[in-house]
């Protein structure tokens, strides 16, 4: 009696516990909407739209870092989109917008695009006593973290990846 009484309340208390999982924590977590990788979740017809190849799609380390996307422009160049996620209590957007401000060579533009907030910088590479052009990032907010999409062209304007960002922004959604 003892042993079936201790089986039935292991049994009742393995219920619970699976069945009140996640309910009062529930939004804590991210869902499989608010996800996104770049490679799949943006279309090829969004890429093309925006002057890249998608058939040059690549997950750089997919194994480590699934929310990584390189694709090349159609006429040379490339572009890389990458989703970072927000780690503890600390905004990845506010992350790397304080970084850029705080980076001698940094000098981040806060914008919008498409109505959801952003900032470009260039990137550039100290070269003993001289600073040579990388490109430009520009870091899109979202509900999770920060979308960087960079492009090794543009460092002075960063116009190039404003317009990509400009056309890639709708595939992120209202959830991201």
């Amino acid at each position: 009696m003892r042993t079936a009484l201790g089986r039935i309340l292991v049994v009742a208390c393995a219920v619970a516990l699976a069945s009140g999982c996640g309910a009062d924590d529930a939004d804590d977590g991210p869902t499989g909407s608010a996800l996104f990788d770049p490679c799949t979740d943006i279309k090829n017809g969004t890429f093309r739209k925006a002057g890249f190849d998608p058939a040059t799609k690549t997950h750089p380390a997919p194994d480590t870092f699934p929310q990584r996307c390189a694709v090349d422009r159609t006429g040379g160049g490339g572009l890389v989109l990458e989703h970072v996620m927000n780690i503890g209590p600390n905004s990845a957007y506010e992350r790397a917008l304080g970084y850029a401000r705080s980076d001698v060579n940094g000098h981040p533009t806060t914008t919008t695009i498409n109505g959801r907030e952003a900032f470009t910088t260039p990137q550039s590479l100290a070269v003993l006593d001289k600073t040579i052009p990388m490109g430009c990032d520009a870091y899109l907010r979202t509900k999770l973290g920060t979308l960087r999409i960079g492009m090794a062209t543009d460092a002075a304007t960063c116009k190039g990846v404003l317009e990509a960002a400009t056309v890639l922004e709708p595939s992120l959604g209202r959830d991201r």
